[in-house]
Formats: C-alpha cells, structure tokens, sequence
C-alpha cells in the first residue's frame, strides 16, 4: 500500500491522512489497516467524516466516492459518505469503500 499518510492535513483537533486507501475495502478490513498503521491511526467517527465532507477542499478533495467511518449502525453496519446520496448512510459492513485515516493531532 502506498504511502497514504504522505503530509496530514489538520482539521480542528484531527491529523487526517493526505491520501485515501488505494483499494476499497470491507469495513472490519478498512479497521485492521488503520490498526496496523499504529501511532493513533483510525477510521474517522460518524461526526468527524461529515466534518471532512463539508471541508474537502480544504483537505485537497476526497477522490471516492464512499468512504467508511468507524461508528457502527446496529451489528452489520456502519456510518459511511455516499457521494451518490450526498450524505452518510447506513453501509453493509460487507460492502467495500475506501477510507481516509484520522488520528488526535499531537
């Protein structure tokens, strides 16, 4: 996987990585490699991910069109962006979409 946390961009409180996943993923999946990254790396909250929306420019663009976050919906789903409904939804955790990671700014 490349370089995904390249330079952060700050947002409030939130380091966000400058570049997005290169392959869409399941969500528990989208979890383990923010995981594997370390150093307070994570998927962005329901609130955090709509803040990123409404502040993509600012973030240089969001170039997926989904994107997961970590706050689940009942046992099978979780909040995710859709650009097709301009707003999140409840995703199948077993659909794939990509993710840009967030960690707390040191």
């Amino acid at each position: 996987m490349k370089n995904i946390i390249g330079n952060p961009k700050q947002l409030g409180n939130l380091d966000i990585a400058e570049h997005d996943a290169e392959n869409a993923m399941f969500w528990s999946d989208a979890k383990a490699t923010c995981d594997a990254f370390g150093e307070g790396w994570r998927l962005p909250t329901k609130q955090e991910l709509e803040d990123m929306i409404k502040h993509k420019r600012q973030l240089g663009g969001l170039s997926a069109t989904n994107y997961w976050s970590s706050s689940e919906y009942g046992n099978n789903y979780a909040w995710a962006y859709s650009a097709d409904f301009g707003t999140l939804v409840a995703n199948h955790k077993l659909a794939e979409a990509n993710f840009r990671m967030v960690r707390l700014s040191r």
